[in-house]
């Protein structure tokens, strides 16, 4: 489930559901938004009801039956652009979110984008070796039926 469950308001009761269908030890990927106060009218346009920590989405991720096996969080040189860019501008009401302003902003290039680019490159390598990440836009979970 990547990129889902914040599209979804009863969290929980969706991963109860996709547990029972779950064979036994099976394993649940998923991604989410992070961090609550980064909400911004991106969110609502996009139909998210909420963002969490790695703290809310292992509460969840327990209360519905599911063991904690990896759990970080990913692109950390983010949180700061989409604060300043996204969130600040929403709290004083200049910003309205617009699907075309938002695929401009997912558009590779120039030098800031090949900085960025190479962090991020750097933090997949660390995540794949089974590292973690301190801070990020997204939190990124393994969970396993118990």
């Amino acid at each position: 489930m990547f990129d889902v469950l914040e599209h979804i308001e009863d969290d929980l009761g969706t991963l109860r559901r996709v547990r029972s269908v779950l064979r036994s030890r099976g394993r649940l990927f998923m991604t989410v938004p992070a961090y609550k106060f980064l909400f911004s009218t991106d969110d609502v346009v996009a139909g998210h009801f909420r963002r969490y920590t790695l703290s809310r989405l292992g509460r969840v991720l327990r209360s519905a039956g599911y063991e904690l096996e990896h759990a970080t969080y990913l692109f950390a040189p983010l949180p700061p652009l989409v604060l300043l860019l996204r969130t600040v501008p929403t709290w004083l009401g200049l910003r309205q979110a617009m699907p075309e302003r938002q695929e401009a902003e997912h558009t590779p290039g120039g030098f800031s984008a090949r900085v960025i680019d190479a962090m991020l490159n750097a933090e997949a390598r660390r995540v794949a070796g089974g590292g973690r990440v301190p801070v990020g836009t997204s939190c990124l979970v393994v969970a396993r039926v118990g």
